[in-house]
């Protein structure tokens, strides 16, 4: 079991990071919110004009290629060449990599930058890992999400981490996937209610990116945010105490992400497991 004194608390982030995302426009508005929830200051620009002054102040930088463009594609690319001059850290969120072939293509070009972290749900994961994906534009599917198909895609992800031994993976679903190097953790917080509205992912690349930029070390980084939203939802659902009200558990996981940090003991109810 994954044991709380092996955390050190993130909260509050010292110093507050400004974190560059280029995000998916459905959920911007919720991305950036997230960012300035748990203590850090987000600037959504994609305009390339920016980044050779902007990237003298950025700590943590998120790529989310849900709506992408051959202008945005360039920005990306742009942005990650500016995080390695500046030694900024990056977050990859793979968003719909497992919809279409170009999709495939710029998550590859991508990870040839070699980013800190890069994410995705199980199905995009697999994609990744030239695995059988069963994903449906940016959902998951749930054959790809029983025991064997998580055992292959973690040993998938292991052979990309000696590949890539410098970028740590994170797949998620109903449990979540973390493989960095040799380690591999399989964390099991959260609720189903949190696969049925749009930007939940998003949010966890943003909390990814800003507690690194922060100087919160990788692993620890994905372990801490996974598990930090993961709690947001699970307080949500009893506060709301229905998981049918959608929109309410939706309302309430956004407001626990500035409430929760201020229980000092909110680690306590990290589940999980080193594999």
């Amino acid at each position: 079991m994954l044991r709380v004194n092996q955390f050190q608390t993130p909260f509050p982030l010292i110093p507050s990071p400004l974190v560059h995302c280029i995000t998916n426009s459905v959920t911007c508005e919720t991305v950036a919110n997230s960012v300035l929830y748990i203590g850090g200051k987000p600037i959504m620009t994609e305009d390339t004009r920016d980044f050779s002054d902007l990237y003298e102040q950025v700590g943590g930088v998120l790529i989310n290629i849900g709506h992408l463009s051959e202008e945005k594609e360039t920005a990306m690319e742009l942005a990650v060449e500016e995080a390695h001059k500046h030694n900024v850290p990056i977050v990859v969120d793979n968003v719909g990599v497992s919809s279409s072939r170009i999709r495939k293509e710029v998550a590859n070009k991508l990870l040839s930058f070699e980013p800190t972290v890069v994410k995705g749900n199980v199905s995009e994961m697999r994609t990744l890992c030239n695995l059988a994906s069963h994903g449906k534009g940016v959902d998951a599917a749930e054959e790809d999400q029983d025991s064997s198909a998580m055992k292959e895609l973690e040993e998938g992800l292991l052979a990309l981490a000696k590949i890539h031994p410098n970028t740590c993976f994170l797949a998620t679903g109903p449990s979540d996937l973390v493989v960095y190097q040799s380690q591999v953790v399989l964390l099991q917080n959260g609720i189903a209610a949190l696969d049925k509205f749009t930007g939940t992912g998003d949010v966890v690349g943003a909390l990814i990116a800003t507690l690194l930029g922060s100087g919160v070390d990788v692993l620890q980084s994905v372990l801490q945010a996974v598990s930090y939203f993961n709690l947001c939802g699970e307080k949500a659902l009893e506060i709301v105490q229905n998981d049918a009200k959608i929109a309410s558990i939706r309302e309430e996981t956004l407001n626990q992400l500035s409430l929760l940090k201020q229980n000092e003991l909110w680690q306590n109810d990290i589940r999980g497991d080193w594999l």
